[in-house]
């Protein structure tokens, strides 16, 4: 007889992971470096193609003529992207807290740190994993974890 973890032992321990990620700021720092090469990218398109321009002389100047209105425009929608990855970086920021806040008080601490969020699980190599709201204590020292299983595992066990 194998010893499997509950749909809720699951839950929780996916949801703890990824709470940890999202303090970490992984996700965070990853667009930003996303959003500056779009960045860079952009403002080499726009400002470099003008100074290649000012730069070209005879025949020449034609071709940083017909181009420039391209770069210009390849330019602007690559600054548009790392606005875009901008502003998600900022809503993942580690300083928001995980999951949605709860007005109810923790059963265990007795503080009002309690947040909730949906989670998937992940089980192995041929079900799908459960998915449910699980609801963990913010408070320092506090390990308090509930799972509300919406839809259970598909572990294919046989009986």
């Amino acid at each position: 007889m194998t010893n499997q973890p509950s749909d809720e032992d699951i839950l929780i321990e996916a949801a703890r992971a990824e709470r940890k990620q999202y303090r970490s700021g992984a996700s965070m720092f990853g667009m930003l470096g996303v959003a500056g090469a779009f960045g860079a990218t952009g403002g080499v398109l726009i400002f470099g193609s003008h100074l290649v321009t000012r730069f070209l002389a005879g025949p020449f100047s034609l071709l940083g003529g017909f181009s420039m209105p391209i770069f210009t425009t390849l330019g602007i929608v690559a600054l548009g992207i790392a606005a875009f990855f901008l502003l998600a970086a900022f809503v993942s920021s580690p300083l928001a807290a995980w999951g949605d806040r709860l007005p109810s008080d923790c059963p265990t601490c007795g503080q009002s740190g309690l947040r909730a969020g949906t989670v998937s699980g992940r089980t192995g190599d041929t079900g799908n994993g459960p998915r449910g709201v699980v609801t963990l204590c913010e408070a320092p020292g506090c390990s308090y974890a509930a799972a509300r299983v919406t839809r259970a595992s598909d572990s294919g066990s046989a009986e």
